[in-house]
């Protein structure tokens, strides 16, 4: 394929849906300190703030205050049943489109599962173990409905492969002749415009072992208070910070944090789990609504599509059941555990039983492990290798002889359970 500017225009023109954006989504966690004072042109550009381990008891220092209407905006959804008022689409903040698509669909999603949120995909990526020439022919399978997927070629690799594609939908395709497998991307842009049945398809396709799940995203649009008034993840944040007990959840408290952006587009956030954790909660009302999103990665994403195809349950039933196997919002009290939930979190969420996403030791696999080697070694590797002047291999064999001295019965007792043919991806 050749890299035809064109071409790649072409393609990018019919990936972008009215009314939605053609840009990947980008982490909206800002980088400058709480203490900061705001400026003037500071407000006219971002102004942002984090209050991160605030609930475990540490001072937050001064923050600068939001311009009046800004963090008090209750801009409410279709889900709710509330008109939304007109000063919630003003100054840069639309709501999602009401369209038949992907997350942005407010009446959509998955809505047989007969709760009053609105639940979509909003992020998937997944590996193709048997190659690019697989990848392709599953995503023109799964596109069909949607007029198929074609691809051009484009002059640069990513995500440690070498070569892409940028296919419809703006949908991305990584290999590498060094690779054995391929990887795919399907961005929140790119799942904002494909309607529920198809994104159900990929999941299946997962479940019967087409591809592994490395990520996925879903969005709980419409979290509303019992007068059906948008949540405010500021006003949230506060009572977590002041009552760490009315948060039940596996995430560790430290990770607890919250931050705004006071731009077009901007809002309040908060992130509850640390981002390289394979269970990562965000909320946030950037775009009116207010949005929470579950993002799944690892073990978590590869277990899900396995775990719905046995639940006797829809997809929207299953997504809140896993949700609230991470989080719950409960009422105050010395033993949360057992604490009933808060009214507001009880409405939308009370009648859908847990579904446990935990992992126990003996489920403990090698592709998790060697995931888990990537992603918290890799980088405090190269950075060794690098100020030794380049002994990789003397640093390795270092690494292999400190494994020997630690290598025990429950290590011999794995790796006899892993496949005979297992390669590193």
């Amino acid at each position: 394929m050749s890299h035809d500017p064109e071409r790649i225009g072409e393609i990018l023109g019919k990936a972008i849906a009215p009314g939605t954006s053609g840009e990947d989504r980008v982490d909206p966690r800002p980088t400058y300190s709480a203490g900061s004072e705001a400026t003037g042109a500071q407000t006219e550009a971002v102004l942002r703030r984090r209050a991160c381990g605030a609930a475990a008891g540490r001072s937050e220092g001064s923050r600068p205050r939001s311009p009046k209407g800004t963090a008090e905006r209750t801009a409410t959804g279709p889900c709710s049943g509330v008109s939304v008022p007109d000063e919630a689409l003003s100054g840069g903040h639309p709501l999602p489109p009401t369209t038949d698509r992907g997350v942005s669909l407010q009446r959509g999603g998955f809505p047989e599962y007969g709760g009053t949120l609105a639940i979509c995909v909003h992020w998937l990526a997944f590996t193709v173990l048997d190659g690019r020439a697989a990848a392709e022919v599953l995503l023109q399978e799964k596109f069909a409905d949607v007029g198929g997927w074609s691809a051009v070629q484009l002059p640069h690799g990513g995500y440690g492969y070498r070569e892409s594609l940028i296919g419809s939908f703006n949908t991305r395709l990584y290999y590498g002749a060094d690779r054995p497998e391929a990887f795919v991307i399907m961005t929140g842009a790119v799942c904002d415009q494909l309607p529920a049945g198809v994104i159900s398809q990929f999941l299946h396709a997962a479940a019967n072992g087409r591809m592994r799940l490395r990520r996925i995203d879903i969005a709980f649009d419409g979290l509303v208070d019992l007068d059906g008034k948008a949540i405010s993840p500021r006003a949230l944040f506060e009572r977590v910070r002041v009552d760490r007990s009315i948060l039940r959840t596996w995430a560790n408290r430290d990770s607890i944090c919250y931050h705004e952006t006071l731009e077009a587009g901007g809002g309040e956030t908060i992130d509850i789990g640390a981002r390289s954790s394979e269970r990562y909660v965000r909320i946030y009302n950037r775009r009116g609504l207010t949005r929470l999103e579950l993002e799944l990665k690892g073990q978590r994403a590869e277990m899900l599509p396995k775990k719905w195809a046995n639940a006797p349950v829809f997809f929207g039933a299953f997504a809140v059941g896993m949700l609230r196997d991470f989080l719950d919002f409960v009422e105050s009290s010395k033993r949360p555990n057992t604490a009933p939930l808060q009214p507001w979190w009880a409405a939308m969420v009370e009648r859908f039983e847990r579904i446990p996403m935990r992992i126990k030791p003996g489920e403990i696999t090698v592709d998790g492990r060697w995931e888990w080697l990537k992603r918290q070694t890799s980088a405090s590797l190269l950075m060794i290798i690098r100020a030794s002047g380049g002994e990789s291999e003397k640093i390795i064999e270092r690494l292999i002889e400190e494994g020997n001295l630690r290598f025990s019965g429950r290590h011999e007792a794995f790796l006899a359970a892993v496949p005979k043919d297992w390669k590193p991806t």
